[in-house]
């Protein structure tokens, strides 16, 4: 099976982080709204209602930490395809022989020596 490339496929997974972010922050609120309900350690109403309320508080908390992650993750394949629709080039790839230059395999591997200047030269 040949792999080609596919923007389609990263916009695709994109949506679908931004749309896991918009849920995480309920989920994580709810679930844990529900584990302080349950570790509340007096049986009254009132207890369990402040313990309930304070782990849906540090639910939304976290869950707000992975939504982030998320689209920050979302943002970055976002830019990476942005990025590879702006450097494509629109008519195939352009050689140097094609330009009139020569390839860049035949530039020298060291650089010439610099020649000092003539105040330096007179100084030493």
């Amino acid at each position: 099976m040949a792999v080609t490339y596919e923007p389609r496929i990263i916009r695709q997974h994109a949506q679908t982080l931004y749309r896991r972010a918009a849920e995480v922050r309920v989920k994580y609120a709810i679930l844990s709204a529900c584990f302080f309900a349950v570790v509340a350690p007096y049986p009254s109403y009132v207890a369990v209602g402040i313990f309930a309320v304070s782990g849906a508080g540090i639910g939304w908390a976290t869950g707000s930490e992975r939504a982030f992650q998320l689209q920050l993750q979302a943002q970055t394949a976002l830019c990476q395809l942005r990025i590879e629709q702006n450097t494509r080039l629109p008519f195939g790839e352009i050689t140097m022989e094609a330009m009139g230059q020569e390839p860049v395999a035949n530039v020298p591997s060291t650089p010439e020596p610099i020649q000092p200047h003539l105040s330096e030269a007179t100084n030493a």
